[in-house]
């Protein structure tokens, strides 16, 4: 049942507002406490705008034609706050959905205006988490052409019988998420073929609601305009190859001069340099909205006679946070089971003489992920343990996971310099470390 109260907008994002800076436990009942994944927001609904658990796929507040969604919000290494999941909007029915328009469908109905609550995670006591953020949530009209296309993305699959194939990676900002018991036991019928599918529900991804709270904030400008997009279907991975097509097998030195990059010719980050300016885009393309949202990693690649030079380097660990964090709650995991890499990839005899190769989109699979966790594990366990770290005069010596250890990647040093430094919970001094991934493993995935 819906709550017989008839709310109006303001009264909605009034009675939001009543909860900034408050913690959960001083606005929600005991009754509705536990640890179910989404208790907080199912308690919100139900203490504050009395509205019972239900399965109605219509908005939250029908008169008002908003949906109430509650988004929890995890602390980065940089001490930013992101979201911590992707947000579910309403399950997919297959033998329904098909039949209609974006525009007519029951998602675009009941979520085309959401009321967004936010709350900091407090990753020990749940319950002490704290209201921190509100507002209205309308899709900007690029935003919701690329949804748009999305949703047919999703709904083509279920018109061609291929529901059981349907993949979070299909899609940009809009996607379709295992929701169900799994292991088989929440298969459904499909229209268009005999083959059950797996159930699921349309979600807008965790990367997208990153950007949707920066937008919030002064932003760069778009790297791709509405009508190139509709040019490529909206797939962001067509319209990059097409952008970056004229420039394949020019030389960096050509490139360099063609961009107008000379006087930063001799950067460290000339290659990411170009990258940017290929894409018409003042600052480093990771940080450009589309890129952003739709959870694409630019990473360029040096391949020197057949073999690629360099590891792949992330941000610098934070000990604190990987000694208390599961990893689930990781922002590896996060990393490599939500977003996608980008690669471009420049090769040549040496590093004066390399020519842009190719682009190659790129996600990792499943079996990877869980086998990069015992890397995230081991690394947990050496740094809570006293005697991981040593030295031997004046170099460091450590026990962290080594890639001739691991096939994947490994942990090491990441820093100004030797002297740049940093204590582990274990009380030992080690230089700043970071993850990686093998140069090994990345020129397999190349030569793939």
């Amino acid at each position: 049942m819906r709550s017989s109260k008839k709310w109006t907008k303001e009264e909605i994002q009034n009675k939001s507002r009543e909860l900034i800076g408050k913690k959960v436990w001083e606005v929600l009942s005991t009754e509705h406490k536990n640890n179910n994944k989404g208790s907080i927001g199912l308690s919100v609904e139900t203490d504050i705008f009395n509205i019972s658990n239900n399965s109605d796929r219509r908005p939250d507040f029908k008169d008002a034609e908003i949906e109430l969604k509650v988004i929890p919000l995890k602390e980065t290494s940089k001490n930013t706050l992101v979201p911590k999941e992707r947000m579910v909007l309403t399950m997919i029915d297959y033998m329904e959905d098909y039949k209609h328009e974006f525009y007519n469908s029951h998602l675009y109905k009941k979520v085309k205006t959401m009321q967004i609550i936010q709350y900091k995670h407090d990753l020990r006591k749940k319950y002490d988490s704290v209201f921190i953020d509100e507002y209205i949530l309308e899709f900007p009209g690029q935003d919701k052409e690329v949804i748009q296309a999305d949703y047919n993305t999703i709904i083509e699959k279920i018109k061609n019988g291929n529901a059981h194939l349907i993949s979070e990676s299909d899609t940009n900002y809009l996607s379709a998420c295992r929701k169900g018991a799994g292991r088989n036991k929440d298969l459904r019928k499909q229209p268009f073929s005999e083959k059950l599918a797996p159930s699921r529900a349309f979600s807008l991804k965790a990367q997208y609601l990153r950007v949707l709270n920066e937008r919030r904030k002064p932003i760069n400008k778009n790297i791709f305009k509405l009508e190139d997009l509709e040019k490529f279907n909206y797939s962001f991975e067509k319209l990059m190859k097409f952008k970056i097509k004229e420039y394949i097998g020019m030389t960096k030195k050509d490139l360099i001069n063609k961009l107008s990059l000379q006087k930063n010719a001799n950067s460290k980050q000339i290659m990411n340099l170009i990258i940017s300016k290929i894409f018409n885009y003042e600052k480093n393309i990771s940080k450009a909205p589309e890129i952003k949202k739709a959870g694409i990693i630019p990473k360029t690649i040096r391949v020197i006679k057949g073999k690629v030079t360099e590891s792949m380097s992330f941000e610098q660990i934070d000990p604190t946070e990987l000694s208390e964090k599961k990893w689930e709650d990781s922002e590896q995991y996060y990393r490599f089971r939500n977003e996608k890499f980008a690669f471009f990839i420049f090769g040549g005899d040496s590093k004066e003489e390399l020519t842009f190769k190719s682009m190659k989109i790129w996600k990792m699979p499943k079996e990877d992920i869980d086998e990069y966790k015992s890397i995230y594990v081991d690394m947990q366990k050496k740094i809570n343990k006293s005697g991981s770290v040593w030295k031997e005069g004046k170099t460091f010596k450590n026990f962290f996971p080594k890639s001739n250890n691991h096939s994947i990647g490994h942990v090491r040093p990441k820093g100004k310099n030797s002297k740049d430094t940093y204590k582990l919970p274990s009380g030992d001094e080690t230089p700043k470390q970071a993850f990686w991934l093998n140069k090994k493993y990345i020129q397999k995935i190349i030569e793939n």
